[in-house]
């Protein structure tokens, strides 16, 4: 097998855990999916062409991130977390860090300090209905996610 074929037979295995670690949260007591704006505040910015979301996190919460459709441009502005992902392994982050985000790409993290995160996404309607823009940048589950591989394959 080809280095090429192992390096993605070991993303999705990884993906393939974080999808599971992300079934054994849901059964935790206190547990929530979706935005929790008490817990972990979500606020919305719309400057021209944009879409940019900002989370807080709180020191000690464990969570999976959403799975954004396309790159884009990521903000860590301040705080330390554990990272899971399938391209990067695990990987101690603080802020304030910029990074690039390539599509597809899910996480797993530990908080180990309040977190300041930012997502930067295209908008190119100048939207500022939330369900609509997150139907554009979110992919909300496994049979969609399915889909945007094949769609991205086919194109390569």
């Amino acid at each position: 097998m080809n280095e090429l074929t192992e390096t993605r037979k070991d993303e999705l295995t990884t993906r393939s855990n974080i999808l599971h670690f992300e079934e054994l949260l849901r059964e935790c007591p206190g547990s929530w999916e979706g935005d929790n704006q008490e817990i972990a505040p979500l606020t919305h910015e719309f400057p021209p062409g944009l879409y940019v979301r900002t989370i807080r996190i709180p020191a000690g919460m464990v969570c999976t991130g959403k799975l954004h459709r396309h790159e884009h441009p990521n903000i860590l502005q301040s705080g330390t977390v554990e990272v899971v992902t399938e391209s990067g392994g695990v990987e101690m982050l603080t802020g304030p860090l910029f990074m690039i985000s390539k599509g597809l790409t899910k996480r797993a993290l530990v908080a180990h300090t309040d977190l300041v995160w930012t997502t930067i996404h295209a908008n190119p309607t100048n939207s500022k209905d939330l369900a609509f823009l997150e139907k554009q940048v979110i992919i909300e589950d496994l049979t969609e996610y399915k889909e945007e591989i094949t769609k991205c394959l086919s194109q390569q």
